[in-house]
């Protein structure tokens, strides 16, 4: 099988890209692996990767998680502008839906800019065969800005978030194929959590990062990594590690081929 060398990813910074997920359980700590150490991990590697330099050691993974396809060129194309104007909104997607949920935007009022949090959900179906565009969901039960969206099976799992003063540790989720879909409320967070990361693999739902309430009243990076086991009938959120840095501010976040890649 010919393998895509995909050198479009060389110009990412590895330094504090890092790799976890169910394959790497062996502590607190040592289950995290910054992307580098596959570079020296791989100094008997065929003849055929020696052009493969440790300097950039990120042109190793697409070989050894799945890339198998040549480049091919992306045209991005308008959609159907979204009902309203949001940032910072929770987003995920249930087979040819994309969900949007919250969100702030920065209104002029009396001449002045204001930062309003919202509880709006829209919905966008994308499949071509059938009415494509936006439609309106359920609202959120509360205002929320900074939150994250995961989808496991049918339902949207929102975790976390914010409003004007308040960061959240509630969980709700929605069955977006029920006849009557409403929010319902989920295994609260151990804390409040804004800003944070995440993804899903099987059935789990992992978050890292973002933000968590101190002692002082103010806000510092949170570092744990959460996990919710969803296939568990008392399902709650446990702490399964702890991000090799602890000074991370807005990171990203995905999940591939059953790993957690936290990057930034």
């Amino acid at each position: 099988m010919q393998r895509s060398s995909c050198t479009s990813l060389s110009a990412i910074d590895v330094e504090d890209l890092f790799v976890t997920g169910r394959y790497h359980t062996v502590g607190p700590r040592e289950d995290w692996r910054p992307l580098m150490d596959l570079a020296r991990r791989c100094e008997e590697r065929p003849s055929h990767m020696k052009h493969f330099a440790p300097a950039v050691p990120l042109l190793l993974i697409p070989m050894l998680y799945g890339c198998t396809s040549p480049a091919a060129t992306v045209d991005w194309q308008w959609g159907a502008v979204m009902p309203e104007a949001r940032s910072a909104r929770a987003t995920c997607a249930v087979e040819n839906r994309i969900f949007t949920i919250g969100g702030t935007s920065w209104p002029e009022i009396d001449g002045h800019k204001m930062k309003r949090w919202h509880r709006s959900v829209y919905a966008y179906r994308t499949a071509p065969s059938m009415q494509t565009g936006w439609s309106r969901l359920p609202d959120y039960p509360i205002e929320t800005g900074y939150a994250a969206a995961f989808a496991v099976n049918n339902t949207v799992f929102v975790v976390g978030g914010r409003d004007a003063t308040t960061a959240h540790s509630a969980v709700f989720m929605l069955n977006v194929n029920a006849p009557d879909a409403s929010w319902q409320p989920g295994p609260e967070l151990p804390r409040a959590l804004f800003g944070l990361v995440g993804g899903v693999i099987g059935e789990t739902i992992y978050v890292t990062g973002g933000f968590e309430p101190d002692d002082a009243g103010a806000y510092r990076p949170a570092s744990e990594v959460l996990a919710l086991d969803l296939s568990q009938l008392d399902a709650a959120w446990r702490t399964v590690t702890r991000l090799p840095r602890t000074d991370l501010e807005w990171p990203m976040a995905a999940t591939c081929d059953g790993q957690l890649y936290v990057v930034g």
